[in-house]
């Protein structure tokens, strides 16, 4: 685009939302390891 030449057009916006991304479903790793925590009642301990 020249030197002071403007459009109508606009700018999209540059920011999506948090809660508008998809969520992943996780490493494997943190999956076993929250259910062997939950298991053994970590949570309650701590």
């Amino acid at each position: 685009m020249a030197r002071g030449k403007w459009t109508s057009e606009k700018q999209k916006d540059l920011f999506v939302a948090a809660s508008d991304m998809p969520r992943s479903p996780g490493h494997p790793f943190y999956v076993a390891l929250n259910k062997l925590l939950a298991e053994a009642k970590f949570d309650a301990y701590v």
